[in-house]
Order: C-alpha cells, then structure tokens, then sequence
C-alpha cells in the first residue's frame, strides 16, 4: 500500500518537537516523500478541563494552538492538503484534555491512552502488574469510545505502553485474551474510534499488534498513518514505506482508512 496520508506531525508548538524548526519546512519535505495530507498534531490541553499547572502541559494550550493556526493557514503548502489536528491528554481519572463544544475547532483529535510515563498525570500510579495495565488500558480505551467529540477521534500509537511498562511490552501484549481484544475494537468500530498505524509499529512489525490490526479491521475500524515527526530534518519516504508494508501486513487496504 502507498501511503500518502500522515495525520501525526509535531511542531515546535509541540515542547517535544523541534524548538529550532520552522515548521512551513515539513512542506517541502513531505512533498518529496510524497504525501498529499498532513495533519499537524501538536500536544494540548484545554483549560475548561485540565488545571494550568501540570508540568509539561502548562504551556500547551488549546488557545496557543488555535492562535498558531492562523500562521498554518498563511502558509505556503505546496499542494498538500493540511488538517487541524491536536494530540490531547488522558488524565489519570479517564477525563479527556479537551470539551466536547471544543472539538468542533479541530478537523480531528488525537488521544494516546498509554503515555504512562506521566505519574501523576496521565497514571497516577506505575507500580502495576501486567494484569492491571492491561485492565487500565482497556479502560482507557473505553472512556475514549464513550467520549463525545464533534471531530473525529484517533487512538495515538495504540496499543504501545510507555514508560516503565515499554519494557515489558511483550509481557503485556501476554495476559490480553482474544476475547477482550474482539470486544474492545468491536466498540471501537462501533463508537467510530479509529486507531493509528503509527511508524514504531512499523519499525518493529510486531506479530501481536499486527494481528491486534487485523482483528480491528475485521470488526470494521478505520484507521490513519502516523509517523510523529517531531522534526522536519527527520521526514524520509522510506519511513512511509515501511507504513505501507506494516498496512499491508495487517491486510489494511484503502477503504479502511479514516476520511476526514
């Protein structure tokens, strides 16, 4: 499969993206990787839901982001369409970084449900058993299902676990039942919760999540392609390339893909 679409793009908006980068720089480069979308994603948080001082996220705000938009739509694009999106937070109580009135501002919206090397923000607690990140996460991805969102909703690099759980991915991916992962793209696909095929995925062409992929397909998930460029300096097509394998891998065609 050729992949043309990356909904996953950091900014320097983003304080885990490139702070010396202009971002109008990804537009010549993805162009010559070929792709015709780009969805930027930075990290945010929207005030009404979220306190102003949690850490990493206190200057990430959703009227920061909205303010740099004008400067987006002032840009050069050089033919690739370009779409609005955000990459918000779950907090450790399942509430999403963002209300429900402001989604209807973005073109889509990220929610990673694993980034659980925030403590004390996005887990409040890290000392898990496989078992209880397992249950944790399937709740997460619940309450992202039952989220109501006025844009699309796309689960970020879902399901990779960071922090103290990266290392213990495999063992993880063990105690999931082929059960609960039916029953949860299931309502996924029913609540039209898409999920990423994110490049680590990709790089690794993990057999558990290709066949997590693959079971979503069947049960009629959509899904988009995401890199997580924090750099233009780091756009390189092969890197789509592997997408397009790891696509094919998951037998994700063309009409599987989210339209936005």
């Amino acid at each position: 499969m050729k992949v043309t679409s990356d909904l996953h793009v950091h900014t320097s908006l983003s304080l885990c993206g490139d702070q010396t980068a202009d971002f109008r720089d990804y537009f010549p480069a993805l162009n010559q990787a070929g792709i015709e979308t780009v969805g930027f994603a930075n990290h945010f948080w929207d005030k009404a839901v979220f306190p102003a001082d949690h850490g990493f996220y206190a200057p990430q705000t959703l009227e920061r982001m909205l303010e740099w938009k004008k400067e987006l739509d002032a840009a050069e694009h050089y033919g690739i369409r370009v779409l609005f999106g955000g990459e918000t937070e779950m907090y450790y109580d399942t509430s999403v970084g963002i209300t429900t009135e402001n989604t209807e501002k973005l073109d889509y919206l990220l929610i990673p449900l694993t980034h659980y090397h925030i403590t004390g923000f996005s887990i409040k607690d890290n000392n898990l058993s496989d078992e209880q990140v397992k249950l944790l996460s399937i709740e997460r991805a619940k309450a992202a299902a039952k989220f109501e969102s006025k844009c699309p909703v796309v689960l970020a690099h879902f399901p990779m676990f960071f922090g103290v759980f990266a290392e213990r991915q495999k063992q993880i991916q063990g105690v999931f039942t082929k059960d609960e992962i039916r029953s949860l793209v299931s309502l996924l696909a029913e609540r039209k919760v898409a999920l990423e095929l994110h490049s680590s995925f990709a790089c690794t062409m993990d057999e558990w999540i290709v066949e997590f992929m693959a079971t979503a397909k069947e049960h009629g998930c959509k899904f988009t392609f995401g890199v997580d460029y924090h750099s233009p300096k780091s756009v390189k097509e092969q890197d789509y390339v592997k997408l397009g394998a790891f696509a094919d891998a998951c037998g994700i065609g063309e009409d599987d893909l989210l339209k936005i």
